[in-house]
C-alpha cells in the first residue's frame, strides 16, 4: 500500500510539473500572440497608406514600399498562425495530461482513499482546467 502510494505521488509531482511547464509555455505564446496582433495591425495600417501612395503615383518607389508592406503583413500573419497552433496544441497537451491525472487519480483511489485527498490537496485538476479557461479567455479577445 505503502509503495502505491509512493508511485501515486511521484506520478501526481510528475503530472504537477509538466501542468506548470505547460502553463508557463501556454502564458509566453498568449503574451506573444498579443504582441504579434498589435504588429499586424500596425502592418496592416502600413499596408493601406503603400495602398494609397501606390494608387496615386504608381512609381517604382511606391511599387517597392507596397511590396515591402505586403511581405511584412503576410509574414506576421503566418507567425500568428504558427503560435495559434503552437497555443493550440499545448491545450491539447494540457486536457491529455488532465485525463491521464483524471485516470491515475480513479486507479489509485480504488486502492486507497488517501491518495484521492492528497490529490484534491494537490489541486492538479484545478490548476489545469484554470489555465485553459485562460487561454479560451485568451483566444477569445
Amino acid at each position: 500500500m505503502e509503495t502505491a502510494n509512493k508511485g501515486f505521488n511521484k506520478s501526481l509531482e510528475d503530472t504537477n510539473r509538466k501542468a506548470e511547464q505547460y502553463r508557463k509555455r501556454l502564458d509566453e505564446t498568449v503574451r506573444a500572440m498579443a504582441k504579434l496582433e498589435t504588429e499586424l495591425q500596425s502592418a496592416k495600417s502600413a499596408q493601406r497608406e503603400a495602398q494609397k501612395a501606390f494608387r496615386e503615383t504608381a512609381d517604382a518607389a511606391n511599387s517597392e514600399a507596397l511590396t515591402a508592406a505586403n511581405e511584412k503583413y503576410e509574414q506576421l500573419k503566418i507567425q500568428m498562425s504558427e503560435a495559434r497552433r503552437a497555443a493550440k496544441d499545448m491545450q491539447q497537451a494540457m486536457q491529455d495530461l488532465d485525463a491521464t491525472g483524471k485516470k491515475n487519480a480513479n486507479a489509485a483511489g480504488s486502492r486507497d482513499g488517501t491518495v484521492i485527498s492528497t490529490l484534491a490537496k494537490a489541486g492538479a485538476t484545478q490548476m489545469i482546467g484554470g489555465t485553459l479557461s485562460q487561454a479560451v479567455g485568451a483566444f477569445a479577445n
